[in-house]
């Protein structure tokens, strides 16, 4: 990546930013585990966010990959994130960056 595709990249990133968490929070709290839920960006809302992602994140099976071991094929079932739980992931991640870099700003300790 160029130094431009990157600074085009974060420019971006940081757009979205606000948008990504605005549906998080109201993902969450469409659910149970969520109830009461608000992006008040505090270490503690962390604790109900992390609750409701375990509930969430899902695999769905790939085809077999076969692997050689020890001069013998085995066919593996492999298991990959949903887009869901990528997209899911990707939120709660800028989430926690955000806390994060608040924190480190304010020099709290998190």
């Amino acid at each position: 990546m160029t130094a431009k595709h990157a600074k085009r990249y974060l420019e971006w990133f940081r757009s979205v930013v606000p948008e990504r968490i605005a549906l998080l929070e109201s993902e969450v709290r469409k659910d149970d585990v969520g109830l009461g839920w608000e992006a008040d960006f505090t270490p503690e809302s962390l604790k109900q966010l992390g609750a409701w992602f375990v509930s969430k994140v899902a695999t769905e099976v790939c085809e077999p990959v076969p692997v050689i071991l020890h001069q013998r094929q085995i066919d593996t079932i492999n298991y990959k994130l949903t887009g869901e739980t990528y997209t899911r992931s990707f939120d709660a991640g800028i989430y926690f960056g955000e806390i994060l870099i608040s924190r480190l700003l304010k020099n709290r300790p998190i």
